[in-house]
């Protein structure tokens, strides 16, 4: 079990605002985990929890905070349960979105943009419908950022299956990205501290998500469940 405010380098069941790492070697749902003092299969705790299949889900591509227990669990999100698997993202970044936050320490968010080449660890969240929901609010959808298909790029499992299409938000390209020197900025790279003091210094360039990212927006909830995407 790990603390919740710390991002695991793990896939984990987060439930009831603890986190259990999941032993992912074949289908996620066949997961092993310890729950109690017993080593138990996901599948087998999510009908003990009266949960739905996980082949159910709508899977998610998170980024930034949002793979962090702390944020799932945040009231602005405020998820009970949410199965949080790692994967290994190709071609597509995590980089700094084009606007900082409201409030005292206001921050500057994550969206995505191409970068062929490239690869990070990254991971999904699985939700059901009413999290999905959740998570629409609290990612200000479809102001702020739109609930995307994304037409480029490749995103595995551990286990070695390919997640596609890939789902994720992504900002509108009212809030857009920032660039420095033409350049997008990947969030693994720079520190928000450096790229907050380009800011001040007006040595970043706003420009539209859709110049360095090919996606749909989705209406609702996405056409695939997890089990249907690989």
């Amino acid at each position: 079990m790990a603390y919740p405010g710390i991002r695991p380098e793990f896939s984990y069941l987060l439930h009831d605002k603890k986190v259990h790492e999941l032993r992912v070697f074949g289908k996620v749902w066949e997961s092993q985990l310890t729950w109690g003092d017993k080593t138990r299969v996901l599948s087998e705790v999510m009908t003990e929890l009266s949960l739905p299949p996980l082949q159910e889900w709508f899977c998610i591509l998170a980024y930034g905070s949002n793979a962090c227990p702390a944020q799932l669990i945040h009231p602005e999100k405020g998820f009970e349960t949410a199965v949080v698997v790692k994967t290994r993202l190709f071609d597509v970044l995590p980089v700094y979105a084009g606007y900082i936050t409201k409030g005292g320490k206001g921050y500057i968010p994550a969206t995505l943009a191409r970068a062929k080449g490239q690869e990070i660890e990254s991971f999904v969240t699985l939700l059901r419908k009413d999290d999905l929901e959740k998570m629409d609010r609290s990612e200000g959808r479809p102001q702020v950022y739109q609930l995307v298909e994304v037409h480029e790029g490749k995103l595995f499992l551990e286990n070695g299956k390919e997640l596609k299409p890939i789902y994720a938000y992504a900002t509108t390209d009212t809030k857009g990205l920032f660039l420095h020197e033409g350049q997008i900025i990947p969030i693994h790279e720079v520190e928000q501290k450096k790229v907050k003091e380009w800011h001040d210094k007006t040595k970043l360039a706003h420009s539209e998500t859709s110049k360095w990212l090919t996606v749909t927006h989705l209406g609702g909830v996405p056409p695939k469940t997890f089990e249907q995407m690989f």
